[in-house]
């Protein structure tokens, strides 16, 4: 759900998803189901998950060479929150992951016709995730799947 922000070029996002697997063992799919940001596959049976995100613009700088333009810098602050009840013999039975941060995405142009949005996103994780239990926070680089 899109809806607009304080200004004009601010904006919400409101998300949600629900992800059942077999749990017979009678099919086998790849997991494609969008977690919390920062954490990573569970053995889930059901799961959902919401999420927030505001966007705003930080500066719009034009400037660039021949081949790449940096046209804008925009900041984007997440919540996420997902619950999952857990496949049987797994221990625990069920597990809560929320997590917050922002993501810095440079707008840029290639070639003079290419657009490509990356980012560095930090993700500070609120819940014990399930694969790495002492980790707390996730540094990643966001590059749109459309770009390759």
């Amino acid at each position: 759900l899109f809806l607009p922000g304080v200004s004009r070029n601010h904006s919400l996002y409101l998300t949600g998803a629900y992800g059942v697997r077999d749990t017979r063992g009678q099919y086998k799919f790849s997991d494609r189901f969008t977690y919390a940001s920062g954490y990573h596959a569970v053995p889930y049976r059901d799961v959902y998950t919401l999420g927030a995100d505001y966007q705003l613009p930080v500066a719009y700088p034009d400037w660039g060479t021949t081949w790449a333009y940096l046209l804008r810098i925009r900041l984007d602050g997440f919540f996420n929150y997902t619950h999952a009840r857990m496949q049987p013999r797994v221990t625990p039975t069920s597990g809560t992951y929320r997590s917050l941060g922002a993501t810095l995405y440079f707008d840029t142009q290639l070639f003079s016709s290419l657009s490509v949005p990356w980012g560095i996103r930090y993700s500070y994780l609120l819940d014990r995730d399930f694969s790495a239990p002492k980790r707390t926070g996730e540094i990643q680089l966001v590059v749109p799947l459309t770009f390759f």
